[in-house]
């Protein structure tokens, strides 16, 4: 659920880029990233609360957009700088994928502070074999995003091994450079990008015909607290190009592992 949130809301908030799009705009002139952060986690937590029915009656009438500026505002900057700021990285999305990496990385920071650590239970064990995959489980690029690297960021609630699988076909005319299924396990550890445990990279290979692709790693660190990566992930390439793939049968899945 947090994804869809994300998507959603991102999906609003580019709606300030389209302003001045012949503007040219210089970084010095941008809300810097130590601030961009934190004004980006408030802004999806303020979306995530609009869509409670307890907060929608007490404030009838209001609008994303509208609570977008109130939080721009509380953080100490005007609807202009972030409609800049926005229009800036629009045009440097590999930039905004790592500043999105950091607002994920401190949204998943408040949930382990206020969800805590699950234990392991017959009945969380029973939850968590079923499909753990929480964005939509079908795509085809270019149409759902020309670079689109459909990232995920799934919490771990015991150890065990978790897996994640998908059919892939990725055409010969793909642009993407070095494609890969990059996933790893995740916690706070106080760093900036927090700890990290990657799992073997798997290549995909541009042969336009359905392959299936699977990767699985045990986890036995109680510490864990997601499992995140992307599926499409590749490397940075500058200049205007798109990806030509189609990914079904999203699977994400858990198996205990009994001693």
């Amino acid at each position: 659920m947090k994804y869809i949130s994300i998507v959603i809301t991102s999906l609003l908030i580019l709606q300030f880029a389209c302003s001045n799009p012949e503007e040219q705009i210089k970084r010095s002139d941008i809300i810097p990233e130590e601030d961009l952060v934190p004004l980006l986690v408030d802004i999806h937590l303020s979306e995530g609360l609009q869509l409670l029915s307890k907060v929608r009656k007490k404030y009838p009438g209001r609008d994303s957009i509208s609570n977008y500026i109130d939080v721009i505002n509380k953080h100490g900057f005007e609807k202009e700088d972030f409609e800049r700021t926005i229009h800036f990285y629009s045009n440097k999305p590999d930039e905004l994928d790592e500043i999105y990496e950091l607002v994920i990385s401190e949204l998943s920071k408040l949930e382990v502070r206020i969800i805590g650590p699950v234990r392991y239970t017959e009945e969380a064990d029973r939850q968590m074999r079923r499909n753990l995959w929480n964005r939509k489980r079908e795509w085809h690029l270019p149409q759902d995003g020309e670079k689109e690297q459909i990232g995920f960021n799934i919490p771990v609630y015991a150890t065990g091994t978790y897996s994640l699988s998908a059919r892939i076909n990725m055409y010969k005319d793909d642009e993407s450079v070095n494609p890969s299924v990059f996933v790893y396990y995740w916690y706070n550890d106080g760093s900036k990008y927090g700890f990290r445990d990657p799992f073997p990279e798997i290549k995909i290979e541009k042969t336009g015909q359905d392959s299936i692709y699977k990767i699985s790693k045990m986890v036995t660190d109680s510490k864990v607290t997601h499992m995140k990566g992307s599926i499409l992930y590749h490397k940075r390439k500058r200049g205007k190009w798109s990806k030509h793939v189609d990914v079904l049968d999203i699977k994400v899945e858990y198996n205990l592992t009994k001693k």
